[in-house]
Order: C-alpha cells, then structure tokens, then sequence
C-alpha cells in the first residue's frame, strides 16, 4: 500500500471518528453561546465533504466525479440531525397523552392542579420533564398558574423542532377552562383531552408513514444515478468523458437536479404533511 493510500485511510477513519462523535464533546471545546448548533454542524458538514471526497477519489480516481459526491455526501449530517430531531419530536408528542392521564388520576384524588402539575416534573415522562420543570419554577416565583402555564408553553415552543407546540397552547387552555369549571369538571374535561390528543396521535403515525414512503422514495431515485456512476467510474472512458468541459457541464446540471427535485419533494411532503394534522 502507498503512502497516499495510506493517508487517504487515515483521513477516512479521522473523518468517521469526528462524524460520529457525540455533540457534547464538541460543546466542551466552545465556550457556551448560542453559535453551537451552527458551529458542530458547520464542522460536521465540511468533515463528511472532505472525507466523502478523498473516499470517492480513492475509488474513481476522478476530481470531476468525486466533487459532486462528496457535495451531495455533505449533506448527511444535516439529514441526520432532522431525523434525530424528528424522533424527539415524536417521542414527546406521544408522551402527552399519559401526562393528561396522571393529571385526570391526580385531580380525581383531590390534589390541586399546580400540585398535580408540579409533580410532573418527577413522575411524569422524561423527555417533558424540562417543560413541567419550567413551569415549577415560576409558579414557585410568581405564585401564578396561569404565569406558570405561560412559562410551561414558552419552554415547550422553545423545545420544538418547528418553533410551536401546539398540544402545549391546547393543554393550558384546558386547564384553565376546567380550573373555572369547577373541580367536578377538572376530570372529564382532561380526560376527553387525553382520548382527542390519542386519536390525533394515531391519525398523525398513519400520514407520518405516508410521508416517509415518499421520502425514501424520493432519496432512492435521486441516489441512483449516482451509485450507477460510482460503477460506471471504473471504466476508464468514462472518466476520461467526465473529466471534459461537457462531461463537467453535465455533472453540474444533474447535481442541481438532484438537489432541486430532493428539496421540493421534502417541502411538499411536509407541507400536505402539516395541512393534514391541523
């Protein structure tokens, strides 16, 4: 093996190494601002170009062919942190209808609701637990639960992927109609939040895996020609052809394409996706 073989596999496992690394070690190297997210992704993205491209020059021994690879292979990172993303997403909304249970079972008990909300915090879901947290601590300073219902929402917008949570705005605006209610409505009202929350959860999984049909569907027709091309490399013409000004012109044109058609089918899908769980 020849020394650039062999640092061409080094950047390799270098860039692997650094890909997969957790985030919170790039965190611990920065100082603490809000910049973090741009900057590890940043990092991320220029990391998987290089590596992309010393990866698919090694096989093709093509600059023409290799560049286009590697653009597209960039965008791994960015794809990786939406569906990381996504599934927290998920992962929170499904935890919602279990809290309106325990705070139905809690009311029904005679524990008042900021108490009930309170101990969300430890007894309910994890991954809401940031959010009844925020809600603990300003009821515990302003003494308010519709302040600390404010606060409860503000941290879950501020959790979401898209910037609005609207279980949370629909959760206080129950609470606080069943808290004018009267304390024999608290539990019925909750509850019939908990089973609307379980059907719309069940019809957003069914449009959900729709979309996801489209999506790979889309994802495999933008990858083939180029998995075809990787195979097509290792015929000299053909490298020879894509290493001329027309076979670059080509190139260029089929990864803007590529991007545009990927781009479109992901904002239409999302967009029917949106239009239908409202």
């Amino acid at each position: 093996m020849s020394k650039i073989e062999l640092l061409l596999f080094a950047g390799y496992a270098l860039g692997i190494v650094l890909f997969t690394t957790n985030e919170t070690n790039f965190r611990s190297l920065m100082s603490k601002n809000k910049k973090h997210d741009f900057i590890i992704i940043v990092t991320k993205t220029i990391t998987t170009f290089l590596v992309a491209y010393l990866l698919f020059f090694f096989v093709t021994h093509s600059v023409s062919i290799s560049l286009p690879l590697a653009l597209l292979s960039s965008y791994l990172p960015q794809l990786h942190r939406k569906t990381r993303k996504r599934k927290e997403e998920e992962i929170r909304r499904k935890s919602w209808p279990l809290v309106i249970d325990q705070l139905a079972s809690a009311t029904h008990s005679g524990v008042p609701l900021h108490k009930a909300l309170n101990q969300m915090q430890e007894r309910g879901p994890v991954p809401l637990a940031p959010i009844f947290f925020a809600f603990s601590d300003s009821f515990r300073k302003e003494g308010s639960l519709e302040k600390g219902l404010m606060s409860f929402v503000e941290c879950a917008h501020a959790r979401s992927s898209k910037g609005y949570d609207e279980i949370a705005v629909k959760i206080k605006s129950t609470i606080l109609i069943a808290r004018e209610s009267g304390g024999l409505e608290v539990g019925p009202i909750l509850r019939n939040l908990s089973a609307f929350l379980r059907q719309r959860e069940r019809t957003v999984n069914e449009i959900h895996i729709k979309q996801e049909w489209i999506k790979n569907g889309a994802a495999l027709a933008s990858m083939a020609p180029w998995l075809l091309l990787i195979l097509l490399s290792f015929n000299s013409k053909t490298k020879e052809s894509f290493g001329t000004h027309g076979g670059q012109v080509v190139l260029l044109i089929g990864l803007a394409l590529t991007l545009s058609a990927y781009h479109w089918i992901s904002r239409i899908s999302d967009s029917v996706s949106n239009i239908r769980t409202r």
